[in-house]
């Protein structure tokens, strides 16, 4: 059985076995409904966990071995492992071989949750005997398939870093009376006019260093990978000893989050200055000897640094800085040129845009997820007036008049047994989509299926004073529709049913309630429970209606009284009546 990331006990499972800090895990689960994704990963990825005793404890739970990100980085995959599962495969099950083993038909798997299903799954999948799961974080199974599946060699960047990595030390400026004066800008010394075939070779270079990072980043929708595959690639493709990646926390501080370095240096120090001067300025930033340079030689944390050449760039999306980029040289001089930081700033303007596209595509995501939702409970027409923001739905409930209808197939037990399990399967699905079509078609919200009961509102989101008078109509075409079905099923020598129907008018909470995983739009209250038993009471092919709903609906149906209802912890009963049809207008 896997584990369940959103689940409280999970949380306090972390805690007790010390594998997080309360701390810690209060924070990675605000980041997490900031940002989605699982709890685990959400905790590695922004160094909340030592991602080795995360991993210790999934596999302890899980009772299987586990592999850290960096050995899944640097693992000799067999290809003959690779072809057990195409690449779709893996990338939908989300699934990475390890290995193979022919004389025990043995598949060893990475894997970030041990699932029964799944393995079975891969087993069939890969025609294999056995499998042979070791748990990894989801992050690095996904970039395991981009490496070795795809050839990514930037797929494992945010693990790739020096030993230095998540030991930065942001060295702060000198106080403020150390800095006499405003720092001048040093321009760089004057050069020789630039040939147009030097300058069309150069732009050329610069494309094609463009072309290559779109290649790198076209499928990334991950922020974070997207800014440490862009770390990786900048000092790859610069003369720098040292680079550092620097995010905004969330105090607004920026703090190195990822670092390459070409020694085997324990940390490395940032300056503080050079940051600001990137911040302040929002544009790239290039200094050939900082010791020298105006701006920086009386900087304390530059001194402290020991930063000779440093060039750094903002990566901004809108007017917003998400990110720096800071690169440097400790011993030599003269390293950057003005060509570099053209280089850096495209690359800059590529995280920009891939940035921009993966927030685009996240919003596209939620919104399509969120038409889905709403499309369970309304009409085509009530979707997209909220989704296009004419029509609000309010985050916390509120207090609706509304009319219920419970729709509820008569002997629904009986039926059941005269059919075989898919037929009842079948009945069901053809008898809510007519029902459901009917609401929509009248304005009403489908709140739930219960078992073999439609509950439908109208009144609500949109208060309609209407609403009475349009519940009543779809309870008569919903009649009239399981008459039709009912013909064609007697043609066909099916079993036929009924339904009773029972339609109410009053006072509800109406809001999204539920879990942080799912949650329901619906209503609450008494008025729910009154609509439920005038239902319960109605014969099959009948429709009860309370005498507060036909009142509302302003005489426009024909309706007999019935006897009263009593209904349990209520003194007075419900004057209850057959409804018969809707009258002529103006009859």
């Amino acid at each position: 059985m896997g584990v369940q990331d959103n689940k409280t006990r999970f949380g306090e499972a972390l805690v007790a076995g010390g594998v997080v800090t309360k701390e810690n895990l209060a924070r990675g689960l605000e980041l997490q409904k900031e940002t989605g994704g699982y709890l685990v990963d959400v905790l590695i990825e922004n160094e909340l966990v030592d991602e080795r005793r995360a991993l210790r404890f999934l596999a302890e739970t899980s009772g299987a071995r586990y592999i850290t990100s960096d050995k899944l980085a640097v693992a000799k995959i067999p290809s003959e492992a690779l072809d057990r599962i195409p690449v779709r495969h893996a990338e939908k099950m989300g699934v990475l071989p390890l290995g193979f083993q022919p004389h025990t038909n043995t598949l060893t798997l990475a894997l970030a949750e041990i699932d029964e299903g799944l393995l079975e799954q891969v087993r069939l999948a890969a025609g294999v005997g056995q499998i042979q799961p070791i748990i990894a974080s989801r992050w690095a199974v996904r970039a395991g398939i981009k490496r070795y599946y795809h050839g990514d060699i930037y797929a494992f960047a945010q693990y790739e870093d020096s030993q230095a990595r998540g030991e930065v030390v942001v060295v702060e400026d000198a106080p403020p009376e150390v800095q006499v004066r405003a720092p001048a800008r040093r321009e760089p010394a004057p050069k020789a006019p630039e040939g147009d075939l030097e300058k069309l070779k150069r732009e050329v270079a610069l494309l094609r260093t463009s072309t290559e990072l779109v290649g790198h980043l076209a499928k990334e929708r991950d922020a974070q990978a997207i800014l440490h595959r862009v770390l990786a690639f900048a000092f790859d493709k610069l003369p720098a000893d040292e680079a550092a990646l620097l995010l905004p926390d969330r105090g607004g501080t920026f703090t190195p989050r990822g670092v390459r370095t070409k020694t085997d240096a324990k940390s490395i120090r940032v300056s503080d200055t050079l940051v600001q001067e990137i911040l302040r300025e929002r544009q790239g930033v290039l200094t050939s000897d900082a010791k020298s340079d105006e701006r920086f030689n009386k900087a304390e944390s530059v001194i402290l640094t020991g930063v000779r050449s440093a060039i750094g760039v903002p990566i901004l999306v809108g007017k917003e800085v998400r990110a720096v980029l800071v690169l440097a040289t400790k011993e030599r001089v003269d390293v950057f040129t003005r060509y570099d930081l053209d280089v850096l700033l495209a690359i800059a303007a590529q995280a920009t845009l891939s940035l921009e596209v993966a927030e685009n595509a996240r919003q596209l995501a939620s919104d399509a997820a969120n038409r889905a939702q709403l499309a369970r409970y309304l009409s085509p027409a009530l979707v997209e007036q909220i989704a296009s923001g004419v029509l609000g739905l309010s985050a916390t409930g509120e207090a609706h008049e509304v009319t219920l209808l419970f729709a509820d197939i008569s002997g629904f037990t009986d039926l059941a047994e005269q059919l075989g399990p898919r037929d009842v399967v079948a009945l069901l699905n053809e008898h809510f989509a007519q029902m459901a079509e009917i609401v929509f078609f009248h304005g009403g919200m489908l709140d739930k299926y219960v078992g073999d009961a439609i509950m439908a509102v109208f009144g609500a989101p949109l208060r309609n004073p209407q609403a009475p008078a349009k519940a009543l109509r779809a309870a008569l075409e919903m009649q009239g529709r399981v008459s039709d079905m009912n013909a064609l099923r007697g043609a066909s020598g099916k079993p036929q049913f009924q339904v009773a129907i029972g339609v109410h008018t009053g006072w509800v909470i109406f809001g999204s309630m539920g879990s942080a995983r799912r949650q329901d739009l619906t209503v609450l209250g008494d008025t729910v429970a009154t609509a439920q038993k005038l239902c319960a009471a109605a014969q099959p092919g009948q429709i009860l209606a309370s005498e507060v709903a036909l009142a509302a609906s302003q005489g426009a149906f024909a309706a007999e009284h019935q006897p009263d209802l009593a209904l349990s912890g209520r003194a007075a009963n419900v004057r209850a009546f057959l409804v018969k049809e809707e009258l002529p207008k103006g009859g």
